[in-house]
């Protein structure tokens, strides 16, 4: 007689064919098992044990399934089933078989999943300041979803769940070092796979307030505020020329670069970087001239009464162009842009001390280098009107009107014969020469100079006679009816030749001019008194001495 075991779990109806129809059934059916227990539990076995049944049997039939129904014979109470698929929910079923292999128990059964298997690469992109999108490949087996954890800084373990092999976890602090855990989870919501973790730092985010203060020609400092949320240290880098600078780590919030070219613009870039010392935030950058070189060797020529050129040379480094200021007595004056190194100044005022600076300018028109500054008077102009009077035979009294513009003093310097003199400071506008020589053709030079007492306007120049000095010991001698004989000596000083004079008592006047000391009057009156004056005068025919005069009569 055939037997037919049926049994039914989970919804699958098992269908058990015992071999042997024709066969009787004699034995009793054994018990059923009692306390059937799943533990050791892996994405690929189960450890079965249970209890034996009340009463006697020969083994056991154990029987699972996935799907498909799989079984084995055991004779002890307990049983390690292997090759099973992770993740997926197992019935496993355990029957006690009396002696005639045919007769069993009720069976027992106990569903289970499997642990699902841990995922496959998982890699973090699109890392920001505050986010990071994780990816992961599907594990191998089944899962239902994904459970997500990470932890970091001060922030406490958050757990997420996605379906997903992809999240974006938003809310992050910036610079900090993040674990990332991601755990496949079975359709009871409760086994759970391996954790997969990697470790990743948010990007620390940028600097703040980059700015360039104390620049000078060869060097910027610099200074910033730190980023939001971490960072380990500063990455420091600059270009400018046909040079490039780095410094690799500044742990401070300022560092200040040397060794710059002058008149360059550089940019200068910062970024902070994470403790993993590769993750680094966004550049702040700034650019910023370096000031240009002060100009070498200014000088000041063609000094006039009213301009000078100024010539200097290249400062060391870059410049765009230069930029002139002066000042001077009440007056200022500016040119904001010279491409050449050299300018002619005009318009000035004579006899005035100006000072004059030149400063080199970098290309964007406000970076300015320092001033080299010269001071210099101009000429002062030549003073008007000079005027010989009171001259004598000894001296003379000069006069004359101030120079159009400032002077500070005057020099006036006089040649004549083989004697030169000089006073060296007048501050009035006259001045009375004695000591001179009597009859001598003097030139008088006036020169107005400027308060440095060496830069010198034109000369002024006047010559004059002295009057001779009159002669000595004029004596008549040879007195005839019709003539006399003079004779004198020379005056003291100079003299181009004498004039002379004679009158009678009718106010007759006769002249003669001679080069001698001596001479013979002729054609006069007898018994006439006749008064007889002789004059020295100079090489001008005009500057003439006292005359000197005596009388006496002529013969009878």
């Amino acid at each position: 007689m055939a037997c037919l075991s049926e049994y039914k779990s989970t919804g699958i109806l098992f269908f058990f064919i015992l071999q042997g129809l024709n066969a009787q059934i004699t034995d009793t059916e054994p018990d059923v098992i009692r306390n059937l227990v799943v533990s050791n539990i892996t994405t690929s076995s189960v450890f079965l044990t249970w209890n034996e049944p009340t009463g006697n049997r020969s083994f056991f039939k154990v029987k699972w399934t996935d799907g498909k129904i799989n079984g084995n014979a055991m004779e002890t109470s307990s049983t390690l089933i292997t090759d099973l698929t992770a993740g997926v929910n197992y019935t496993f079923c355990v029957t006690a078989v009396s002696a005639n292999n045919l007769t069993e128990s009720e069976h027992f059964c106990i569903s289970k999943y499997t642990v699902p298997n841990m995922i496959k690469i998982l890699t973090v992109t699109d890392l920001t300041t505050s986010s990071v999108f994780l990816a992961w490949n599907e594990p191998i087996g089944n899962r239902s979803f994904f459970k997500l954890f990470w932890t970091g800084d001060k922030t406490n373990e958050i757990a997420k769940k996605t379906s997903d092999t992809s999240y974006n976890i938003t809310d992050l602090t910036a610079g900090v070092s993040y674990t990332f855990c991601i755990s496949a989870v079975a359709a009871d919501r409760s086994t759970e796979g391996e954790k997969y973790c990697i470790s990743q730092y948010t990007k620390p985010d940028v600097i703040r307030n980059l700015t360039v203060s104390n620049v000078t020609t060869s060097s910027v400092f610099l200074t910033w505020h730190e980023p939001f949320g971490y960072r380990s240290f500063f990455k420091l880098h600059w270009t400018g020329d046909e040079t490039t600078g780095n410094v690799t780590e500044i742990t401070n919030t300022s560092y200040n670069i040397t060794d710059l070219t002058a008149g360059v613009s550089y940019t200068f870039c910062i970024t902070a970087v994470a403790a993993d010392r590769s993750t680094e935030g966004e550049h702040f950058c700034i650019s910023q001239y370096t000031k240009p070189n002060v100009i070498i060797n200014l000088t000041v020529s063609n000094i006039t009464t009213s301009s000078v050129f100024l010539t200097w040379h290249e400062p060391i480094g870059n410049r765009s162009f230069f930029t002139l200021h002066w000042t001077g007595d009440k007056t200022t004056g500016n040119v904001t842009e010279i491409t050449k190194t050299s300018y002619n100044i005009t318009v000035l005022t004579a006899g005035v001390n100006y000072t004059f600076c030149i400063s080199a300018v970098a290309v964007d028109r406000s970076t300015e280098g320092e001033h080299f500054c010269i001071s210099q008077y101009t000429k002062p102009n030549v003073i008007r009107n000079l005027t010989v009077s009171n001259i004598t035979t000894s001296s003379v009294f000069l006069t004359w009107n101030e120079p159009v513009g400032n002077r500070s003093f005057f020099k006036l310097h006089w040649t004549g014969d083989k004697t030169t003199g000089n006073v060296t400071e007048i501050t009035n506008t006259s001045y009375n020469i004695t000591d001179l020589t009597a009859g001598v053709s003097y030139t008088f030079c006036i020169t107005a100079v400027a308060a440095d007492r060496s830069t010198k306007g034109e000369n002024f120049c006047i010559s004059q006679y002295t009057k001779p000095d009159v002669i000595r010991n004029l004596t008549v001698s040879n007195i005839t009816t019709s003539s006399v004989f003079l004779t004198w000596h020379e005056p003291i000083g100079n003299r181009s030749f004498f004039k002379v004079k004679w009158t009678d008592d009718k106010t007759n006047r006769n002249a003669m001019e001679t080069s001698n000391t001596s001479h013979l009057i002729t054609d006069l009156t007898a018994g006439v008194n006749y008064t007889f004056c002789v004059t020295a005068v100079t090489a001008n025919n005009l500057t003439e001495s006292e005359p000197f005069c005596i009388s006496g009569y002529t013969g009878r």
